[in-house]
């Protein structure tokens, strides 16, 4: 672990950049700027002072209005008033920070963690929230889920934070409301325009010491919207990022051949070993395009159809030697063997419609969506980086998504809301041999003899086929009780009936005792879940709020745990486990919020406790599963307690000059077993895996005149990717401590011209999210708006 000595000098680097920062605030003090703080309801004063700061005006002094969020109750709540810890960002405060793409908005959230660290990282972005790792918190764009239906993970990509007009996250059990959803909601909710509008936006970053950042990324975005007739609003987007990226990924060896060229360093668990080399800079392209369409037939009802389309390619270029010399046939100079490359995409249809009216007060919203996800993998051979054979793994998914809700007006101090929520996930994973691993479509086939004694074509000689479907039928219930005017209380459920059919696998064992293809189909079956929650929310003064709540939430397994076979490059086969249980979680957590100074110092501090029954643990091919006799992936054997304490503040320094701070410590340990003939059992206290133990935020920012400034930091805490917590060295292939800094500084020269300039990690800190992360990088963005 990294030492004391290590922790203070990055401190002490925080300080001087905020002591820095602090220096120009007196300017800010005179001038004054635009209160970014208000919201909602603060719509039009938020405009009227941003009016003033771009003519370098004082603006005056304004009441500080709330933020208001729709996400935790499903209707329109002030955060003050919302049962659970919530977190909004408003559009000034998205605009002020140096992020390329969506996710890395999550660093807002207190507590949370997110393995895709640098926003250019093609990979999908694993959650961590109250102690709940591993995509067990719901990602939302609009309302809708943006977690794969085959493997839950969220993916962010093609979301531009220029379409967005906020973000909420909602920290704790949601699962009452939105079905899965053990650790949390966050939504990502786009803008739609009131007239005409028109936004172009291009972006260069690279690394501050070549080689080890996203070296030479270009980034374009653009984006037309109108209002027409005052009824029919238009918004079209797309946006492209292409990076000649970094080697995230490293070549080690415990025993080079003599001769290398090498550097000593140790592995995850502290044994020996020495890096000879890596392979070659991780290059991704992404783009996105949007199309959003609304019709406002009267204020009180409107419909809404949405489009998204996102593409994703991410490949590696030619291997080299720790001398720079490239490696393209799998070997190099000395005869050391490096890894196998393996170039990807993901692609995404999202199809959303939504109808809401309100009739004599009640109200009413109809969601319905496709989403249609692909991931496709090809990975090279014996033949190396110039081509030659290999292999692919296909995985195409499909989730199918209907909700209906209505909500009561407030008659004797009450409001319900009650809906109904149909879903119907597909997916499958494919994987075979190729003539050619650069080549896609040239799929080997190679004729085989089934079970039944009948030839059948198949692909390669270590293929497999796993796949399934899943859907459940949901009803919910939620009580708004307006005890007084300062006492609220919540009370909702939802039951959930969740089955699981058409459930298959195939794969083919090539070993020297036999030669077979193996088909299984699996039983339907079903399972129920009730989901209730409770909460209390009472301000016994205007400028206390004291939060109370409890409840139950659950986690599906998804389809390819339940149906994904894993083929080890032995041949050995780890079959899927198609009686997986959904994991469970009891959760309560209870907090305090304090206002003074007219509201321009919020404190809060919380503390949360999570009881995890049945948790997935997946095991490998070093330590496999075993059920019954045979090796499995994974199982429902562990149970866990996760328990942690909030604190954070918000200081409104000056109209235009505000501090955010948030502190989250998390004790989340396993607090037994169920199988004793695992080979990853004895886990009972053991630390969860992916959950830092203490994790902490900070950001500032102000507006002078025409110049905007952010400077924000982030640490977390040492992680463990291993179940028996064994990845003790913070190296390659651990999840190192790490404290990160970013910073931009805006200037917007002419009504409609502005520049930016941005910088990434500028402590340059190394660090490690398994692979290697991001040194420190600068950026330039131009932006033209109309």
């Amino acid at each position: 672990m990294r030492s004391n000595s290590y922790i203070w000098k990055q401190l002490r680097i925080t300080g001087l950049c905020i002591i820095a920062f602090l220096c120009v605030l007196p300017l800010a003090a005179q001038d004054g700027g635009p209160d970014t703080e208000a919201a909602g309801e603060a719509e039009a004063a938020r405009a009227a002072e941003a009016e003033q700061a771009a003519e370098g005006e004082p603006v005056a002094e304004t009441v500080l209005l709330e933020d208001v969020i729709v996400t935790a109750t499903r209707g329109e709540k002030r955060v003050s008033e919302a049962p659970g810890a919530v977190t909004v960002l408003g559009q000034e405060e998205i605009a002020a920070r140096p992020s390329h793409t969506a996710d890395t908005l999550l660093q807002a959230v207190p507590g949370l963690w997110f393995n895709r660290e640098d926003d250019l990282n093609p990979g999908t972005t694993p959650v961590t929230l109250r102690g709940l790792a591993n995509d067990r918190t719901t990602i939302m764009l609009d309302g809708v889920p943006l977690n794969d239906p085959r493997t839950n993970s969220a993916n962010m990509d093609g979301i531009s934070p220029e379409s967005l007009e906020r973000m909420e996250a909602v920290r704790g059990p949601m699962s009452a409301l939105y079905g899965n959803g053990m650790a949390g909601v966050i939504n990502f909710i786009t803008s739609m325009p009131e007239k005409r509008e028109f936004t172009l936006k291009t972006a260069y970053r690279s690394g501050f010491v070549p080689g080890t950042s996203y070296d030479n990324t270009l980034r374009a975005y653009v984006s037309y919207g109108d209002k027409l007739f005052d009824r029919l609003s238009l918004m079209v987007s797309y946006n492209r990022l292409w990076t000649e990226g970094f080697p995230t990924q490293l070549i080690q060896n415990a025993s080079p051949k003599p001769g290398t060229e090498k550097e000593e360093t140790a592995d995850r668990t502290g044994k020996t070993t020495y890096t000879i080399g890596d392979n070659g800079n991780q290059e991704v392209v992404k783009q996105g395009l949007a199309a959003r369409l609304k019709y406002d037939f009267n204020a009180d009802t409107f419909f809404r159809f949405d489009y998204f389309w996102n593409d994703m390619k991410g490949e590696y270029g030619v291997p080299r030697q720790l001398n720079g010399d490239p490696v393209y046939d799998r070997t190099d100079n000395y005869g050391n063997n490096f890894s196998a490359q393996t170039n990807f995409s993901r692609m995404r249809n999202l199809f959303h419609g939504s109808f809401e009216t309100t009739i004599a007060g009640f109200f009413t919203k109809l969601d319905v969506s496709l989403h249609d996800v692909r991931y496709l993998a090809l990975t090279s051979g014996a033949g190396g980086y110039n081509g030659g054979a290999g292999s692919y793994s296909d995985a195409p998914a499909r989730n199918y998504l209907g909700d209906w809700q209505v909500s009561t007006p407030q008659f004797l101090r009450q409001r319900f809301t009650f809906g109904l929520t149909g879903k119907l996930d597909t997916g499958e994973t494919i994987g075979g041999g190729l003539r050619d691993w650069r080549d896609g479509d040239s799929i080997t086939q190679t004729e085989y003899t089934s079970k039944d004694a009948e030839p059948v074509k198949k692909s390669s000689s270590v293929s497999s086929a796993g796949g399934g479907k899943a859907a459940s039928v949901s009803v919910y219930l939620q009580d708004e009780i307006s005890v007084l005017d300062n006492l609220g209380v919540y009370i909702g459920g939802r039951a959930d009936y969740w089955s699981v059919f058409d459930g298959y696998t195939q794969n083919f064992s090539n070993s020297t005792t036999a030669d077979k293809w193996n088909e299984l189909r699996y039983d339907d079956r079903g399972v129920w879940n009730f989901s209730p929650k409770a909460a209390v929310v009472f301000s016994p003064l205007d400028i206390t709020t004291l939060r109370l709540s409890g409840g139950k939430s659950f986690n599906t397994p998804t389809l390819y745990q339940l149906f994904g076979v894993y083929v080890a490059s032995s041949g050995s086969v780890y079959q899927p486990n198609p009686e997986l249980k959904p994991e469970t979680v009891w959760s309560w957590d209870m907090s305090v919020t304090q206002d003074v100074f007219d509201g321009r110092l919020s404190v809060s501090l919380g503390y949360f406790e999570n009881y995890i029954q049945d948790l997935i643990v997946s095991g490998s091919s070093a330590a496999p599963i075993i059920v019954d006799g045979n090796a499995y992936g994974r199982d429902n054997i562990s149970d866990a307690v996760a328990r942690g304490i909030e604190a954070g503040l918000k200081l409104k320094l000056f109209n235009s000059t505000g501090l955010t701070a948030h502190y989250t410590w998390t004790r989340a340990r396993v607090t037994g077993d169920r199988n004793e003939n695992s080979a990853i059992n004895n886990t009972e206290g053991n630390e969860m895996q992916y959950v830092p133990e203490h994790a902490f935020n900070a950001g500032i920012d102000f507006t002078w005149k025409k110049l905007n400034a952010y400077l924000g930091g982030r640490y977390f805490s040492k992680r463990y990717g291993q179940a028996d917590n064994s990845d003790t060295e913070n190296g390659y292939g651990s999840y190192s401590p790490y404290f990160l800094m970013d910073a931009k500084v805006s200037c917007r020269f002419t009504d409609h011209f502005s520049l930016s300039l941005t910088g990434n990690n500028i402590t340059n800190t190394r660090y490690y999210n398994y692979y290697q992360g991001s040194g420190a990088s600068w950026g330039i963005e131009a932006a033209v708006a109309f």
